[in-house]
């Protein structure tokens, strides 16, 4: 009995060694993403881009930002994990927004500057988010199928050394674990199966915000430093968690939509609108003969 549980207990520290030795492997799959990331040279200019609307002011009743220390979220791009990110300052000075141009072509020119480097800076970390989650959404998946077999190799292996069916329940369970854990990643994150959809919905969004925003009407044009910083704030939202599920929403709810017309159309025996007729062909050129077909010969 000993030399039994003996063997049982080495088996499954073997298996135990394989499953800890194989989860560490990464999936690996070509593609033809651009490699490297968005370059960092281009986000250091964006950023210096947008720094370009402050302006020092000598006001002696200005804010000068003491004690004020910068925001980082968790998972968030784009600041160091030390010191200050906007430690470039030296002293303490009040900071205001520069006033734009009296004139009307300038001040379009400027804000219109502006407004590209922060769209520029939103989809550099749009696209870094979106590859960074590709990416791992492939490790997890070769995770989750690693799991699943060697789940049923440990299982066989137990069997085989005699264990008891309480045993054999913890090892699959623990492994059921694993793929739980890794679907909720998928959630969290919206990169599940449809991930490319979301970040195809994403990027028409956001063309179709600046197509707004530059419109030649001008109605959605900002006026000033302070509304086109506005403007940036919510063209990146469409990139953020929320922004995409409501994108993911809205998309679902669209389709919802067109669907239920369709099911009412055809229960009210709604015939839908005819093609176009397709146009004749152009007559012959004048002095050309026309070109005989379908000739039946006689005899």
């Amino acid at each position: 009995m000993a030399k039994s549980v003996s063997f049982t207990a080495l088996l499954s520290a073997a298996a135990a060694l394989s499953v800890s030795g194989c989860t560490g492997i990464e999936g690996i799959r070509p593609d033809i993403s651009a490699k490297p990331l968005p370059s960092r040279l281009d986000e250091i200019a964006y950023i210096n881009a947008l720094r370009s609307a402050y302006a020092v002011s000598d006001d002696k009743n200005c804010f000068d930002g003491k004690g004020l220390t910068a925001f980082k979220a968790k998972l968030g791009q784009g600041y160091r994990e030390s010191a200050d990110p906007e430690n470039f300052l030296v002293g303490d000075i009040c900071l205001t927004f520069k006033p734009t141009s009296s004139d009307e072509d300038e001040r379009r020119t400027e804000l219109t500057d502006y407004l590209t480097a922060g769209f520029g800076l939103t989809d550099l970390y749009c696209k870094r988010f979106f590859t960074v989650a590709s990416e791992s959404q492939q490790n997890r998946q070769f995770g989750r199928n690693l799991s699943n077999g060697v789940d049923t190799l440990v299982g066989s292996i137990l069997t085989l050394s005699g264990a008891g069916k309480t045993a054999i329940g913890i090892t699959n369970g623990s492994f059921g674990l694993i793929d739980g854990t890794l679907e909720g990643f998928d959630l969290a994150y919206l990169v599940g199966p449809d991930m490319p959809e979301v970040e195809r919905l994403v990027k028409a969004e956001q063309a179709l915000f600046k197509q707004k925003v530059f419109d030649e009407d001008g109605n959605a044009f900002p006026s000033n430093y302070l509304s086109a910083r506005a403007v940036i704030e919510g063209y990146a939202a469409t990139c953020s968690f929320t922004g995409m599920r409501q994108l993911v929403g809205k998309s679902v709810a669209d389709k919802t939509d067109t669907l239920n017309q369709a099911v009412e159309d055809q229960r009210n025996n709604v015939v839908p609108p005819a093609p176009p007729p397709v146009p004749a062909p152009p007559p012959p050129p004048v002095g050309q003969p026309l070109l005989q077909t379908n000739v039946v010969p006689i005899g």
